[in-house]
């Protein structure tokens, strides 16, 4: 644990290393980095627990870890930048820029702007599954896109998808003839003096360059990427301007606090400070996320969420997937800020302490934050398993044609390829990187269950030709929509 530059911790702030170990051991967490502005200044950055649990190695605040979909707001910044040039508008048809730019449905295709795509209103599904890597399929997004189904009416609703924001790759690259990693490195990164920030866009190998990700399976942690032959670059590239920058929580300080600082950086304008108060203007409500005592009226911002605390506007944004989770946050005209970088799957670790050390910044009472990620947890674990005891049962009966009838390839425009195979007495579908099992129920239906970022459950059916072969499988790929259909390329090894 390191303690550079923080020669004074402010005495509200006492404890707090103990409440961090305390709620590690609790919620399971190996490694974790902590950062604290207060009046714009670092107070407090500080790592604790260990990068690996096979080596011991320390994290420490030069640590880099994944930021997910903190990105967005990375993303966001560059695209302000190009609005005060004049090269974007904020409210213009991407179409304008894009030209090949196609949704599913006609309207959001003609009218989706760069606001819409960071609002999260296109009503694109999220499609979680299809934008896990690229190792289903090599075809660009914009090909993708349209086959990607929506769950809600364009602009009826906030439903938020990595697979929208993921366009601004080639927006930017049309905008400025440069990638998107060299815009925001050259425009953002470099200026703020982040040198220890790069993108998981990149060929990083593990554990050398960022902390083993760890996830939970049957009550134990276990490497995600162990047994898994998915290089860390391919599960990034498909949506990396939603999620693709990693860093350090010194890097991370300094973001947060030029983002406090009204996009100013050692007396250098980065960004216009009006745009920047535009990308922090609350814009879209919503009611989807968690509501707690104190956190209501909840909205998103460009790049941004929007929920007040206690009385008090905060910005801010998490950033979760398999094996590292965290999260940015400030209070705006307190300009107190605090940063939370882990390398564990989603923890309710990262709001019990950004929490915590609100209440000890604005000198309030500490409400008991654990308590009540307690109360959701075991509501969560209720409904699971509510939902699992519905599921349908196998039957005696056996599928109505041989498992081997069900092998093959079957491809979808938007999601690529996957395999059907045998496995033991049942069938296994692999597809991007995952592997999921399918057990017999009625005739050509087949439960199926898996986990990707979240469980992925339901029931997988097969489709006949008029001659009776198996033509195609439909997976509940996406719980929003109706089922992925998969038709039938080849048999399995032709």
């Amino acid at each position: 644990m390191t303690r550079s530059g923080q020669a004074h911790i402010p005495p509200e702030l006492t404890g707090l290393d103990r409440f961090i170990r305390k709620g590690m051991r609790e919620w399971n967490v190996p490694g974790a980095a902590v950062g604290i502005i207060k009046g714009n200044r670092v107070v407090y950055a500080r790592g604790f627990g260990v990068t690996d649990l096979t080596s011991g190695e320390p994290v420490t605040e030069h640590t880099r870890f994944p930021i997910n979909s903190m990105t967005k707001a990375f993303t966001a910044t560059v695209l302000g930048q190009l609005v005060d040039e004049g090269k974007l508008a904020w409210d213009r048809p991407l179409r304008d820029y894009l030209p090949l730019f196609r949704m599913h449905d006609p309207v959001a295709t003609e009218r989706t702007t760069t606001r819409d795509i960071l609002l999260h209103r296109t009503g694109l599904a999220p499609h979680h599954v299809a934008m896990f890597s690229s190792l289903a399929t090599s075809a660009p997004l914009l090909e993708r896109l349209p086959h990607l189904q929506p769950s809600l009416d364009f602009r009826s609703g906030l439903c938020y998808t990595n697979a929208g924001v993921a366009v601004t790759r080639d927006l930017v690259e049309r905008l400025t003839g440069r990638s998107w990693e060299h815009i925001v490195s050259s425009r953002i990164l470099k200026p703020l003096g982040m040198g220890e920030s790069r993108f998981a866009t990149e060929d990083l190998s593990m554990p050398e360059d960022i902390p083993v990700g760890y996830v939970r399976e049957g009550g134990r942690l276990v490497p995600w990427l162990k047994g898994k032959n998915i290089p860390l670059a391919e599960a990034y590239r498909p949506k990396a301007p939603a999620c693709a920058v990693v860093a350090s929580l010194s890097d991370m300080c300094r973001w947060l606090r030029f983002q406090m600082n009204g996009g100013r950086v050692g007396g250098q304008q980065i960004i216009g400070e009006s745009t920047l108060a535009e990308i922090h203007l609350s814009q879209m409500a919503t009611s989807k996320l968690v509501r707690l005592k104190g956190l209501f009226d909840t909205s998103f911002a460009l790049g941004w969420r929007v929920q007040p605390y206690r009385g008090h506007r905060r910005l801010w944004h998490g950033g979760s997937g398999r094996g590292y989770s965290g999260t940015i946050s400030f209070l705006q005209e307190e300009s107190s800020g605090v940063v939370i970088l882990t390398n564990s799957s989603v923890s309710p670790l990262v709001h019990v302490v950004q929490f915590n050390v609100f209440d000890r910044l604005l000198g309030l009472s500490r409400l008991r934050w654990k308590e009540e990620f307690r109360k959701i947890a075991r509501r969560r674990a209720a409904r699971a398993q509510r939902s699992g005891s519905g599921r349908s049962r196998p039957t005696d009966a056996s599928p109505p044609r041989p498992l081997a009838a069900y092998e093959g390839c079957y491809a979808h425009p938007g999601y690529g390829r996957l395999t059907v195979s045998s496995c033991g007495e049942g069938l296994s579908v692999s597809y991007n990187g995952l592997t999921l099992r399918m057990r017999h129920t009625q005739g050509d239906v087949f439960d199926i269950s898996g986990h990707h970022e979240e469980p992925i459950t339901g029931q997988a059916s097969f489709r006949t030709s008029a001659g009776g072969k198996v033509s195609a499988v439909t997976v509940p790929f996406e719980p929003s929509v109706e089922g992925i259909v998969f038709t039938r390329v080849n048999k399995a090894g032709r």
